[in-house]
């Protein structure tokens, strides 16, 4: 089993970002303010998927932040776990 991350390309990228940002928006206090600002790219190893995201969403204090994440997914695409990276 290799724990080596490797890019992914072709369609498996689309559907990988859309469970990732489906994952992390209902993770969100305000799921409605959450929007993606840049996509930093996917890629997998023989345990699942990774994706590091930077997005716009309201806080608990109503102010709008801009953050960035690293999304997990196992290998069937479902998410395991978020790390926020700010």
């Amino acid at each position: 089993m290799s724990k080596r991350w490797r890019s992914v390309s072709g369609n498996d990228v689309y559907a990988v970002l859309g469970f990732a940002e489906m994952y992390l928006k209902r993770h969100m206090k305000d799921p409605e303010s959450f929007t993606v600002v840049e996509r930093h790219g996917v890629q997998q190893n023989d345990d699942g998927y990774r994706v590091i995201l930077t997005y716009r969403a309201r806080n608990g204090f109503g102010g709008m932040r801009v953050e960035s994440a690293i999304v997990h997914l196992d290998e069937e695409k479902r998410g395991r776990k978020i790390i926020t990276l700010d």
